[in-house]
């Protein structure tokens, strides 16, 4: 069995130790004794075994990997644990990188309360990973994510199901890919408040959504974008007011425009 803290219990570890490496290298210069430093750091030593062993877990080690992403839950990676120790993880356990196996884990673990980040996470390493590795595979790769159900979407308020949900008026569930019915993603801002009440949307924020283009396009959902599937009609409403500023910008632009009018011959 191998101990594995939390990811947040490691950050504040390398916090505490630069910490210490600080305090050690601006004291040593000017005091040759040490006692009261040793004394700090025992305290950080003990305040750093008590705090990992209450708030972590013991896992078997056929469900590690050494190399992998952090923030894993299903299957930690030891790397960033135990840096120190590749030899007994790879060399003697045998543990090696992560694979698409423990990607599918990891998705498969998905529940609709996760935090949003987490789950944007896993899904762009998986595209990552995909595009990477995916040649070879590609179809096997897609046809085990399709039935997955890991896209938190949104429902309208007439489509909730729970009575808690029916309150609040919205109500999220976990869909895949292949999941009857259509659900969408709203990549530009004016369309959540325009589509929210109507279709399913993807609960992730724009500004998300536009760092995952990528990742959504590996995995096969880019037809879900709502850019893709809407057509904009603009109508104007009454008379039209000349706006000069606006006039002035686009006739100082004239000249460069016109390069890219057609020629006629």
């Amino acid at each position: 069995m191998i101990f594995v803290p939390k990811p947040e219990i490691l950050k504040r570890q390398e916090q505490r130790q630069k910490q210490r490496t600080s305090a050690l290298g601006s004291n040593l210069p000017q005091d040759d004794d040490t006692e009261d430093d040793d004394t700090e750091n025992e305290d950080w030593d003990a305040a750093d075994s008590e705090e990992s062993v209450a708030q972590g877990t013991w896992y078997h080690a056929s469900r590690c990997v050494w190399d992998g992403p952090s923030y894993f839950r299903v299957t930690p990676s030891l790397r960033s644990v135990y840096a120190g120790n590749r030899r007994l993880f790879v060399e003697v356990l045998q543990l090696g990188r992560v694979d698409f196996c423990h990607f599918n884990s990891e998705l498969s673990s998905f529940k609709a309360s996760d935090p949003r980040p987490y789950i944007r996470k896993v899904l762009t390493a998986t595209a990552k990973f995909i595009g990477s590795h995916g040649s070879a595979n590609w179809y096997y790769y897609h046809s085990r994510l399709a039935d997955l159900k890991v896209w938190p979407v949104r429902m309208p308020a007439a489509e909730a199901t729970s009575e808690a949900d029916s309150e609040s008026g919205t109500e999220i569930q976990l869909v895949s890919n292949s999941e009857p019915g259509g659900w969408f993603i709203a990549d530009r801002r004016n369309y959540r408040p325009m589509f929210e009440n109507s279709v399913p949307l993807l609960d992730f924020e724009c500004d998300d959504i536009y760092k995952m283009l990528a990742a959504l396009r590996t995995l096969k959902v880019d037809s879900r974008l709502i850019s893709t599937v809407v057509r904009t009609m603009f109508i104007s409403d009454g008379s039209a007011v000349k706006d000069d500023w606006l006039t002035g910008l686009f006739r100082s632009k004239s000249r460069f425009v016109e390069r890219y009018a057609p020629s006629q011959n």
